[in-house]
């Protein structure tokens, strides 16, 4: 019995089982017979050793199946981790990044257009492509290969190795997106050019261009290898040490948020394995329904300093009691926690990391009960970091999240129509406070906001919006925040008449 399935669906395993069907191997993998050359596929000039992508693709299967992890998480941990450019390297999604740079195209006006942000076209788990990098990534990592392999080895793994008269070697590899170009060389011990008699060795290059039509024939891969030629033949009549490291003085890796608005349940899992693999830390998420069924808004931030974190989606109240208590006993400490309608029950989402920050929390109270604790617990010197609400069955359940993060003077309010939540946010920006935490909740058909502000710790720059309906509207806040120097500290929405409405503040 077949199924049909679209080609996005294929798997790896499946274009490997077919393969396998529709062609044979010229020989076992490495153990080529003596009469090589009279093999068919020899005579039809297919090189037994050519440069595939698809055996690329072959070591990813191997590599899980032996090491018992997914391609991308292996690299990360046993390769990119040890040289510190696990958060620098990084698996290209469908939405970009704070850091990632958008390709591009000429348009008719020959002025350049950006390509819709996608997928690696190579899909995700391909040795041979789906990670993206910047130029000053590439030549860290060829200088961790150069000090790891000799030349002769690395050319075996799929360069361009050329010789020149004297017998060294210069690696040379290229590749294309839609919308982008780049090329990578370097040069042996010993390398010098044809042209100039120049002493070219261990120089490592890398271009890098976010900009590239299919049809556009003024940029190639061969301009790119010419100017990697060109500022090769640079390096060794300038006045620059061997040892001049262009990001000694700055950090060599910035710190990314990566934003999601509205993920439905059923796919959140994939997104967060994916930023997970990417080295991102889950900051933020945010549960809502829309058409009675949930949908989360969430902050990924590049996870750098490195610490343990561990986050659950869908819980019931007693399944978060749970892993609340099986996590303190471990060490860790509860970041951020919300309470959310799904299937007429309150549903939790929580976030721990191993910080070892001192905090106290609670869930599913009444609103009585919330202000007794909230009095009781803010006299005794703790500071609210959460106060999540949720309606169930028309009655208010509180969950809140208390830390002794020295926040200053700070107001909480857990009940505000929209009007009611300007005229504070208002009155606290004007007292110096700034907003702290951001909630919004549908009761009895009507939006509210819980809200915290605070006037410590400082910041230079801060900003809010509410009300926002359309996704294009909160893109261009969210793209004009980040170019201003702001990140992105909450994100929530809320249905209310068959639309969604959101909320964010924006902090620096």
């Amino acid at each position: 019995m077949f199924k049909l399935v679209s080609e996005d669906e294929v798997t790896l395993e499946q274009e490997h089982r077919y393969f396998l069907r529709k062609r044979r191997l010229c020989y076992e993998p490495g153990n080529p017979p003596p009469d090589l050359k009279n093999l068919p596929c020899y005579a039809n000039k297919i090189n037994p050793s050519t440069y595939s992508n698809y055996g690329f693709g072959l070591w990813a299967l191997l590599i899980k199946e032996m090491s018992g992890k997914p391609y991308a998480n292996y690299v990360r941990g046993h390769y990119l981790r040890p040289i510190k450019l696990h958060n620098a390297v990084r698996w290209q999604r469908v939405n970009p990044d704070s850091c990632d740079a958008y390709a591009h195209r000429l348009n008719n006006n020959q002025q350049p257009e950006p390509y819709p942000f996608e997928e690696s076209p190579l899909g995700t788990g391909l040795a041979a492509g789906g990670f993206t990098a910047s130029a000053g990534s590439l030549v860290r990592l060829t200088a961790s290969l150069d000090k790891n392999y000799t030349t002769e080895q690395l050319d075996s793994m799929g360069w361009s190795g050329r010789k020149n008269t004297k017998g060294h070697l210069r690696l040379d590899h290229g590749g294309s997106i839609p919308g982008g170009l780049a090329h990578v060389v370097m040069f042996s011990d010993g390398y010098r050019s044809s042209t100039k008699d120049l002493d070219l060795s261990e120089v490592h290059i890398a271009v890098a261009t976010n900009i590239r039509d299919e049809t556009d024939a003024d940029l190639t891969s061969d301009d790119l290898e010419t100017l990697a030629n060109n500022i090769a033949e640079a390096v060794p009549v300038s006045n620059v040490p061997a040892t001049f490291d262009l990001w000694k003085q700055g950090k060599s890796v910035c710190s990314c948020e990566y934003v999601r608005r509205g993920v439905p349940a059923n796919e959140y899992q994939e997104v967060f394995d994916d930023s997970d693999r990417s080295g991102y830390r889950l900051e933020w998420i945010n549960g809502y329904t829309v058409h009675e069924k949930v949908h989360f808004n969430v902050i990924f931030r590049t996870n750098e300093p490195e610490i343990d974190w561990v986050s659950h989606h869908n819980m019931t109240g007693t399944i978060y009691q749970q892993k609340f208590d099986e996590y303190r006993n471990a060490g860790f400490s509860l970041d951020h926690v919300d309470s959310y309608v799904g299937g007429n029950k309150a549903l939790y989402a929580a976030i721990w990391t191993k910080s070892g920050s001192a905090f106290t929390a609670y869930h599913g109270k009444t609103a009585a009960e919330h202000q007794e604790s909230f009095d009781s617990l803010t006299g005794a010197g703790w500071k609210p970091k959460v106060i999540s609400v949720a309606s169930v069955d028309g009655k208010l359940r509180y969950t809140a999240l208390y830390t002794k993060q020295p926040i200053g003077n700070f107001e909480a309010r857990s009940f505000l129509t929209p009007d009611e939540y300007q005229t504070k946010f208002d009155q606290n920006k004007a007292s110096g406070r700034h907003l702290h935490y951001l909630n919004s909740y549908l009761h009895k058909g009507k939006l509210h906001f819980s809200a915290i502000w605070a006037d410590k710790p400082e910041l230079s720059g801060s900003k809010a919006r509410h009300g926002l309906i359309a996704g294009g509207e909160f893109r261009t806040l969210w793209e004009d925040a980040l170019s201003t120097g702001f990140s992105t500290r909450a994100i929530t929405g809320c249905e209310q008449r068959g639309k969604v409405q959101y909320a964010a503040y924006w902090t620096k």
